[in-house]
């Protein structure tokens, strides 16, 4: 199943230095000694920056402390200043002027989203690390059926992650794991469906795989023709441009997209956050649109043809996936992300199984790939057991993903019944 799944994510989806210094500093108006919010902080001669919050306040890294850094403060309203590392750590805070401009007859160009889409994609070679680093993630998977609780995976591991579809993580380590399966309700589907689920799920080591589906890979981002990233897919879809927002001290476009009405393909609406400073696309959110017509098209041809040939029907009635990046060494690297997929299967003549899978991730640190060591853990395959569930304590002081209440809920009647 989870080899399928990466097949789906690519439909949609779009240098390590060990020497950090870190900047921080406040700009304010040189008129009214008040912060000022939105400005651009650049360091020169890269594509590395940051934006001031509402208080003028700013934190940036950068490679080294080098005396031949400068940095560039631009906001409309007020005038650029650069400075060099060496006043920026004596005086701390940056007074701007407000620039005096004579006003005219001024004509005022919407941006367009599309172009703007279009240079953060140009973008991505140097905005994303294209060196593998480590990642300690934590991970669940949930499986409903008919609305029941039918698979519930959480781990905690180590990976070496590529930043690349194609070249699946080699190197895993499972530091912990849990997990519980119940594949009663599949079983009126015969041994093909249950052996299946069985194949896919019991190996907490592979869930690794699902990290691949959310990293940038210009390649596929560029080159589908359906997908929301590529210039040929312009006549497919609607972009439109949403403003601006601030998150995590960082000023984003925000751009909403959706397929144009009549196009009969499989394709999706929703939202990109990009960068102001360096251009990268930092947050995405998309959802099959209702415009799409054919969904049983997200599913691979072949698969499909199998699947008819054995018997079953199969439909797929909703797909949505979200990603976020954020700043690390200097570089935008993933850092949650989740997925999930309705759908239907049964046999011919038989009455529909409903499914609704919800895959969820979280990366707790990156850290150098020299840091990485892959023991071989006790805890990569699990007996199934709703009890593992019982015990509260049993992540410790781990960050971990907030458990859905409709899955706490069914752990709880599930445990109450043994």
């Amino acid at each position: 199943m989870k080899r399928y799944l990466l097949i789906i994510f690519s439909l949609i989806v779009f240098n390590v230095s060990f020497s950090q210094a870190l900047i921080k500093g406040q700009v304010k108006s040189a008129e009214t000694k008040k912060g000022i919010q939105y400005v651009s902080v650049i360091l020169n001669g890269t594509y590395r920056g940051t934006s001031t919050d509402e208080d003028g306040n700013f934190s940036l890294e950068i490679p080294d402390y080098s005396s031949e850094n400068t940095f560039t403060f631009k906001l409309v309203g007020y005038k650029t200043k650069e400075l060099s590392l060496v006043q920026l750590m004596k005086d701390e805070v940056v007074y701007l002027d407000i620039e005096e401009q004579k006003v005219g007859e001024v004509m005022v160009q919407p941006i367009n989203a599309f172009n703007l889409l279009r240079d953060a994609i140009k973008k991505i070679p140097e905005n994303y690390y294209s060196s593998p680093i480590g990642q300690e993630i934590f991970y669940r998977q949930l499986l409903y059926t008919n609305n029941d609780l039918s698979i519930i995976e959480e781990g905690h591991y180590n990976l070496i992650n590529t930043f690349q579809r194609e070249k699946l993580p080699k190197s895993v380590s499972v530091k912990k794991s849990r997990a519980f399966h119940d594949y009663s309700a599949y079983e009126s589907l015969g041994k093909l469906v249950t052996n299946n689920l069985v194949s896919d799920s019991v190996y907490i080591a592979d869930a690794a795989e699902v990290i691949t589906g959310f990293n940038p890979d210009l390649k596929t981002l560029t080159e589908n023709k359906d997908g929301i990233f590529s210039e040929s897919s312009i006549k497919y879809y609607d972009y439109k441009y949403g403003g601006m927002s601030i998150k995590n001290n960082h000023v984003m476009y925000i751009i909403h997209f959706d397929q144009r009405p009549g196009i009969k393909k499989t394709l999706y609406k929703g939202t990109i956050y990009i960068d102001t400073a360096s251009l990268a696309v930092v947050e995405f959110e998309a959802n099959l649109s209702p415009e799409g017509i054919d969904f049983q098209k997200l599913l691979p041809l072949k698969f499909r043809l199998l699947a008819k040939i054995a018997g079953y029907k199969l439909n797929i009635q909703d797909l949505a996936i979200q990603a976020k990046y954020e700043i690390y060494e200097g570089y935008w690297v993933i850092d949650k992300g989740s997925f999930q997929l309705k759908g239907s299967i049964a046999k011919k003549k038989g009455a529909p199984i409903q499914g609704d899978l919800n895959l969820a991730f979280d990366v707790l640190r990156n850290y150098p790939k020299t840091q990485f060591y892959n023991v071989p853990s006790p805890y990569n395959v699990i007996v199934s057991d709703i009890k593992n569930f019982e015990n509260p304590y049993f992540w410790g002081n781990l960050t971990i993903i907030p458990l859905p209440a409709r899955a706490s809920d069914l752990i709880e009647q599930k445990i109450t019944k043994q």
